[in-house]
């Protein structure tokens, strides 16, 4: 469905630019206690502001953004469960640490990354997460004036990071050549004929190099090696969401993965279970948790 079309069913003038403002609802990490209603200042005349909150967001904040949607005509607030229609509709994406800043940047669209300076607070917080670790695949900021700037920036000149936009899209395997249902169709091919299973590029195998002086078992290695592919795996009934977290738990495979080369059982296991927690039927995932497990309890805690 093109950008008109979703204009047309949204009710939106499509000759206007549209900002999407989707917020965590972890307050630790959100822009919400930090910007609270400014966020309506980005509306204008020619430029529509999408609010999408958390489903976990407390009621207070979605009473407070549905007024100021009430408002302004400018403003909609999206009730939708499906965040996807409105990711293909707007031209800048305002986020902070929310899973769809991701994927709305793997479709090379500008986003404006909200860094909460209460973060640190958090017991969960960890910098190695994707979530912050690929920040420079937007424009971050700390302040509300700094969104604003950061948005007419993102305005007139969308590609300024469109090149870390397809950095990370290269290293995920994702490709925007409109030729997914395709892939799809063959894959159903070669599965129905018996065919070993088309993985993408980014997990045909774990190189042998990166468990170099690891101290890893052999076998384990071995085993590591033939799972860690499945991960990529094109599902034909896939959905979008789905898809999101599958992204995710190959990010947090990669982190496992690289800690494992580095010999540091207690940080692989740690991200091997994050993997799990985003997609569950992950078997290398698991596989590295219940191998590791016993070594990660004496191996001390490493981040490099």
């Amino acid at each position: 469905m093109t950008r008109v079309e979703l204009c047309r069913l949204a009710g939106l003038d499509q000759a206007k630019k549209i900002v999407l403002y989707a917020p965590a609802s972890n307050m630790c990490h959100s822009a919400i206690p930090i910007i609270w209603t400014r966020i309506r200042e980005l509306a204008s005349t020619d430029t529509y502001l999408l609010i999408k909150l958390d489903s976990d967001a407390c009621q207070e904040y979605k009473l407070a953004h549905r007024r100021i949607a009430g408002e302004n005509r400018n403003i909609r607030y999206i009730d939708d469960i499906d965040i996807t229609p409105y990711l293909h509709l707007a031209d800048v994406m305002v986020a902070d640490v929310s899973e769809a800043f991701l994927e709305f940047a793997l479709l090379d669209k500008p986003v404006v990354l909200f860094n909460n300076p209460n973060r640190r607070e958090d017991p969960d917080y960890r910098p190695e997460d994707v979530a912050y670790a690929w920040r420079d695949i937007g424009i971050q900021v700390t302040t509300f004036s700094g969104i604003k700037t950061a948005v007419t920036r993102c305005f007139e000149n969308p590609d300024e990071l469109s090149e870390n936009r397809r950095y990370y899209r290269e290293k995920m395997g994702i490709r925007l050549d409109g030729n997914a249902s395709g892939r799809v169709v063959e894959q159903m091919r070669r599965l129905l004929e018996g065919e070993k299973a088309i993985h993408q590029e980014r997990s045909e195998s774990v190189s042998e190099d990166i468990y170099a002086d690891s101290g890893v078992d052999e076998t384990i290695k071995s085993r590591i090696h033939g799972l860690a592919t499945e991960i990529g795996t094109i599902i034909p009934h896939e959905t979008e969401a789905c898809r999101c977290r599958r992204i995710e738990a190959e990010a947090h495979l990669g982190q496992s993965k690289h800690f494992l080369g580095r010999g540091n059982a207690a940080k692989a296991v740690e991200e091997a279970r994050k993997a799990i927690e985003k997609y569950p039927s992950c078997s290398a995932a698991r596989y590295i948790v219940d191998q590791l497990r016993p070594q990660s309890v004496e191996t001390t805690d490493e981040t490099g």
